[in-house]
């Protein structure tokens, strides 16, 4: 099975050299959709995507900001209780965050 691509989790975070992509609370069946449309795009990234799909106060954020603020749904969900921090940072409490499957950068959660 290849977990990226499975209808069965939902992608809450992820991060690259240039971005970080949060989504709180996805809807599975569109998100799926989504990241289907992105792996098949040529060169794609985070910006490609569909901002409307992301769940209320998630969004994508660039590593080279000097301060990143997430939502308190984010901070629910990383399992952190303050709602600045630096890209750095952020990753970090992103592989901290109380989940049951990390994938590439990015971690899962059944629904």
């Amino acid at each position: 099975m290849v977990y990226y691509l499975s209808k069965q989790y939902k992608l809450i975070a992820a991060f690259n050299h240039i971005y970080i992509f949060i989504d709180p609370n996805p809807d599975p069946a569109e998100s799926f959709k989504e990241r289907e449309r992105l792996f098949s795009m040529p060169h794609s990234q985070w910006t490609d995507y569909d901002t409307k799909l992301i769940s209320k106060r998630g969004g994508v954020f660039l590593r080279n900001a000097k301060n990143i603020i997430i939502s308190e749904e984010t901070c629910k969900v990383l399992g952190v209780t303050k709602n600045s921090f630096t890209p750095d940072k952020l990753i970090k409490a992103i592989l901290k965050a109380p989940v049951n499957i990390f994938w590439n950068g990015g971690f899962l959660e059944p629904i």
